[in-house]
């Protein structure tokens, strides 16, 4: 939580100058009120600046990313302490009601089509400038309405999961969604006020009896593109931890989670600040592509690696900080000296959850010549032992997302012999737990992540 806390904070380390005798009074509860980093001209706070249209843009000038540069320290001439703390009572920083923002769809928090994106961006930098989220009360009070949805809707959540997902038993929509989110939302408001203190940090004795800290100022307006594989985990966790840097959001969710993404336009605008925190779910492709056409302060990706390179290309024009939740080949590599049974239903109880589709379950196996043909037969009795012999008729075992993925899926079968499984129906979206052997190295199998 605090490392996630940190990547979505500017962290402001001030040392005095050494010809200066200056001291940095310690904050008890807020940040500052306003971040350095953030502390912009009146023709750019109103919009009046001939450039201002195209600082939003990907073709911009390189002045568009002097908004990511930290503001260095006043010379000695100039130091000061810095700007006082925002009272929770001030108008700048009080809560506003919920769904509190201008125009139609964007009234009530939601992107409806890709020419809401500009007004969109302009609203949340417009929120994020005036300094309302940088009240510990605003972030607080988010955090506790994401938990009174997550309460609220419990059944609701596991339902849409379980439908998008072909999941027939709750508990892996438990275990893998639900609780996860709400453990991490019972952590952050634990904590939100505790970590968002300044630190006092050593002081070069140069500078002494100065006093040094370093302030954690929220980062400002976060792009937030969430996948289809946990659809609520993956990007309600992000979300937890943008708002709890005092950051404004926009949250993209994947239209593959149909009814997830439903869900989420319907509910989320109900129980959050509509102008600071917005929500889309319509678009696919070409609205991740006008979404990274702008620049944003920070931007949290999970996917596939290939569109990740294009998101990080996008954001790299704008020097925008980027964190990617990307999927690998994930190899395990299966010795003579273990307990085969054990390591196989480690292997079978990692890769078929969630029938496959985690960005980091067991890929492949590297197997010792020795005991090759044993693992395989003991991957044969594990999976037997979760789903039966018939696991399309298991309660366990849940389906792929889509019919496109399940042929995909299914056209993997001939690079290799089929072991275990190799049954698909792609009607159904199935495609049942299956163990290739003899496998190239240089076969499509090895070259990109199965992900199922």
């Amino acid at each position: 939580g605090t490392s996630f806390f940190r990547s979505l904070c500017r962290e402001q380390t001030f040392f005095p100058p050494f010809s200066s005798f200056f001291i940095m009074a310690d904050v008890e509860t807020e940040p500052q009120a306003l971040p350095l980093a953030h502390q912009e001209t009146e023709n750019e706070l109103s919009g009046s600046s001939s450039s201002s249209s195209e600082d939003e843009n990907v073709s911009s000038s390189s002045s568009s990313v002097s908004s990511l540069e930290v503001a260095a320290p006043p010379p000695p001439s100039s130091v000061a302490p810095p700007p006082p703390v925002a009272s929770s009572s001030s108008p700048s920083s009080s809560p506003t009601p919920v769904g509190n923002s201008d125009g139609d769809s964007l009234s009530k928090g939601l992107i409806t089509n890709e020419d809401q994106v500009r007004e969109a961006h302009r609203i949340l930098y417009q929120q994020f400038r005036s300094g309302k989220t940088l009240s510990i009360d605003w972030r607080l009070e988010q955090l506790k309405a994401l938990r009174k949805f997550m309460n609220e809707n419990k059944d609701e959540i596991i339902k849409a999961v379980m439908k998008d997902l072909g999941k027939q038993h709750p508990s892996e929509v438990i275990a893998s969604e639900y609780n996860l989110v709400s453990n991490e939302l019972n952590e952050y408001i634990s904590h939100c006020k505790s970590w968002s203190k300044p630190e006092q940090v050593y002081t070069p004795v140069a500078s002494q009896p100065a006093s040094s800290y370093v302030y954690k100022d929220p980062k400002g307006v976060v792009l937030i593109m969430s996948p289809w594989n946990y659809p609520v985990n993956l990007a309600i966790v992000p979300l937890i931890g943008a708002i709890a840097a005092g950051n404004c959001v926009l949250l993209k969710v994947s239209r593959h989670s149909e009814t997830v993404c439903e869900m989420f336009c319907r509910l989320l605008p109900k129980y959050l600040d509509t102008s600071c925190i917005i929500v889309e779910g319509e678009g696919g492709a070409s609205m991740i592509t006008k979404l990274i056409e702008f620049k944003w302060d920070h931007v949290f990706f999970t996917g596939s690696v290939s569109v990740g390179r294009i998101v990080y290309q996008a954001a790299a024009r704008h020097l925008t900080p980027v964190t990617l939740e990307l999927g690998g080949k994930n190899p395990c590599i299966i010795d003579d000296t273990i307990n085969l049974t054990l390591a196989a239903r480690r292997v079978a109880w990692g890769k078929f959850f969630n029938a496959g589709q985690t960005c980091i379950g067991v890929d492949y196996a590297l197997v010792v010549k020795s005991v090759y043909d044993k693992f395989v037969d003991e991957l044969k009795i594990q999976i037997k032992d979760f789903y039966g012999d018939e696991p399309k008729d298991s309660k366990s075992f849940a389906r792929i997302i889509s019919k496109q993925h399940t042929q995909r899926l299914g056209s993997l079968f001939a690079d290799g012999s089929v072991a275990v499984g190799g049954v698909i129906d792609v009607d159904q979206k199935y495609v049942s737990p299956t163990v290739l052997t003899d496998v190239r190295l240089d076969s499509p199998l090895m070259q990109d992540e199965i992900f199922g």
